[in-house]
């Protein structure tokens, strides 16, 4: 895994223990950051987009740290990004706020990831398919793993959602979900958990 800046980069051993937690919040350590849409970023002489990029690598590097279980720098690169990444659209900020909500989950601080990525999710809603449903996923799961009234009800929203969709990462991303419903009591997260892994592994 490499972590770092350009032209000094640094590398973290690929070990089973960190494939293994890959899986966290539906996931690779680097989250899906590098990606530039035309139509939702402006282009030209006056796009930031240096700061853009910096504020891209801290995220990610944020995630790997978390995942790796080095949560102080994993808290530092998180804050450089929070505060260097000023976003140029509406579906940027979400994209900020979902990966900040992934980063803080990782660290544990569930109840500090939830509003990340509830926000993310109302603002992606309909307008952007496969990232809203990234989101609903991650907001399921964090409602699902504190043990809230309203996990089923979000796992079941975010099951329907990701079923609509041909995009196998994202059906992937079901996987941890389905775990987390496992650990719940009773039949319907067992139910929901058994359609979230059907979901994930059909080929779409």
């Amino acid at each position: 895994m490499r972590l770092g800046t350009p032209g000094r980069p640094c590398y973290i051993a690929d070990t089973p223990t960190t494939h293994s937690r890959r899986s966290s919040l539906g996931r690779s350590p680097l989250p899906d950051l590098c990606r530039e849409s035309p139509n939702q970023r402006p282009s030209g002489p006056t796009t930031p987009r240096l700061p853009t990029i910096s504020a891209r690598l801290s995220i990610s590097s944020a995630a790997a740290y978390a995942l790796l279980d080095y949560p102080d720098q994993a808290r530092r690169a998180l804050a450089d990004a929070q505060e260097s990444w000023q976003p140029c659209t509406v579906y940027d900020r979400a994209d900020k706020d979902l990966n900040a909500a992934r980063v803080q989950a990782d660290l544990g601080h569930l109840d500090t990831a939830e509003p990340f990525a509830a926000t993310a999710a109302r603002t992606f809603g309909d307008a952007n398919r496969r990232d809203g449903a990234k989101a609903v996923v991650v907001l399921a799961e964090l409602h699902v793993r504190t043990g809230e009234p309203r996990g089923l009800q979000l796992a079941h929203q975010a099951v329907a959602i990701v079923a609509q969709l041909h995009s196998v990462p994202t059906r992937q991303r079901l996987e941890p979900l389905a775990a987390a419903l496992e650990a719940r009591p009773g039949s319907h997260a067992r139910e929901l958990a058994r359609m979230a892994r059907q979901v994930a592994t059909v080929q779409a």
